[in-house]
């Protein structure tokens, strides 16, 4: 069994290749092509992530799942993965088809048909790159190089191709090839080192319907409170709305991105854990897990929000004012957003349980859906993020009252010393930022060294914590 703690870092490394070559693309291009185009290409990424995530069905968290029942066997883990695979390319042919059919029925939808064709490349190539087999392995070397290869790739060609304010579809079209040529080699590679997956058709893989449509109806709502707001801002309000929320939502998304990169990596662990009934390694993974977010969360909270002018001004140019007080009111979100993915991605999804969390991300989203519509057209992108808060908030309350009443409580109570940190950390993050700018003015240069000095009581912190609960993971 690999190192969970090796695979935890590697993971990491990796989603932090995801989430800065592209906030430094978006930085760059969003100079360069300006809030209108910026806005056309994000609103035309978000239709098509509707039917990616349509065409998904919840497999990969579906495989990644199972996996425990057939990995130790090739032939039964290649059928198995055979079998989701052809239910796979089944919902990827009806989601291109729906696309293409509510492209052409939506007027609005005309004037983003060609941004769309170009992104909606990243549906069949995801269904083909299987990604949640290298997961399933555990291969996060392979994947963690692939990631930074394409990724420094896509940033070189950014900076070659994207030079004026009409580049736009050049933009999204290699924006969208940093995804696609990965899941082409992953094709290939899953087919050298583990097995070759195939499309079947019996009777077999009917047995597999029900447990991926529960969980794809739960991919389904959180993709629409994530997604929505973008979307809803391009229907009511204008491309230039798009590119400001768009901003922010980068910036917001980021910081989550690399949370969700630890809890991905428990889920097969923690799958085991459970098959095994070993709950005390459950509570403290969970445990540990949890007080290393809390020291966390708080503190870059009050970094975002405080130096959200610096951020937006420095990274995106003074163009982009109207983003300010939208990524303050989002970043307040990532707090409930994490402990919540924690309860259904170490918790529910392990024990079976997706039906909880799928009632809790439907409660999200149907009062998201619900209060934009009021939200949106009155308050525009900060009525759009103060609706993702207090939907954030929804979900999490929901999922901690299914905890609590299915008596699934594994972990611990916050430590008094994370407490004590987290309050100090909080104080010393409020009084540099107070100070700092006055003094030193602002750049690129102040702002990477505000977030240094920041964060240096973090990092020395969790070094300490990491020594003591090392071998808990």
């Amino acid at each position: 069994m690999k190192s969970i703690k090796i695979n935890m870092v590697l993971n990491m490394f990796r989603t932090a290749f995801t989430v800065l070559f592209p906030f430094i693309i978006f930085q760059y291009a969003s100079r360069i092509l300006f809030a209108t185009n910026i806005g056309k290409v994000d609103f035309s990424l978000s239709i098509v992530n509707y039917f990616l995530l349509f065409a998904g069905l919840g497999i990969a968290s579906y495989g990644i799942r199972e996996s425990g029942k057939y990995v130790k066997e090739k032939n039964k883990m290649q059928k198995f993965a055979s079998e989701v695979f052809t239910i796979n390319i089944i919902s990827t042919f009806i989601s291109y088809l729906s696309l293409f059919i509510i492209v052409f029925l939506v007027p609005k939808l005309h004037d983003y048909s060609i941004l769309i064709g170009i992104q909606s490349l990243i549906i069949i190539f995801t269904t083909l790159g299987l990604d949640w087999i290298n997961v399933i392995y555990e291969d996060y070397k392979y994947i963690t190089f692939r990631t930074l290869m394409f990724q420094i790739i896509t940033l070189i060609l950014v900076f070659i191709f994207v030079k004026h304010k009409s580049d736009y579809i050049v933009f999204a079209l290699i924006s969208i090839s940093g995804k696609v040529f990965p899941e082409i080699l992953n094709f290939y590679h899953i087919r050298k080192h583990y097995f070759k997956v195939n499309v079947v058709f019996s009777k077999s893989i009917l047995r597999h319907l029900t447990p991926i449509v529960i969980i794809f109806f739960n991919s389904l709502v959180i993709s629409i409170y994530v997604n929505l707001d973008t979307t809803m801002i391009g229907f009511f309000k204008t491309d230039s709305a798009v590119g400001y929320y768009s901003v922010a939502v980068k910036i917001y998304t980021a910081i989550k991105s690399i949370f969700s990169a630890i809890i991905s990596v428990t889920v097969a662990r923690m799958s085991l854990y459970y098959a095994n009934k070993n709950y005390d390694s459950v509570s403290k993974l969970l445990s540990t897990m949890v007080n290393y977010f809390t020291v966390i969360i708080i503190p870059v909270i009050l970094i975002v929000a405080t130096l959200a002018k610096q951020i937006v001004l420095t990274l995106f140019g003074n163009g982009y004012e109207p983003s300010i007080h939208s990524l303050q009111i989002l970043c307040i979100g990532i707090i409930f957003a994490v402990y919540a993915s924690t309860i259904t991605n170490s918790i529910f999804l392990p024990l079976g349980m997706e039906r909880f969390s799928l009632v809790a991300t439907s409660a999200g989203a149907a009062f998201n859906f619900g209060l934009n519509w009021y939200n949106i057209p009155h308050f525009g992108i900060e009525g759009a993020a103060t609706t993702t808060l207090i939907a954030e908030l929804l979900v999490f309350l929901v999922t901690y009252i299914y905890l609590k009443k299915e008596k699934l409580i594994f972990l611990k109570y916050l430590t008094k010393i994370n407490i004590i940190f987290t309050i100090l950390t909080s104080l010393w993050i409020l009084l540099v930022n107070y100070y700092m700018p006055s003094f030193l003015g602002s750049s690129i240069f102040v702002l990477i060294f505000e977030v240094l000095l920041n964060i240096m009581p973090i990092i020395i912190f969790l070094g300490f914590e990491y020594r003591k609960n090392r071998k808990y993971v």
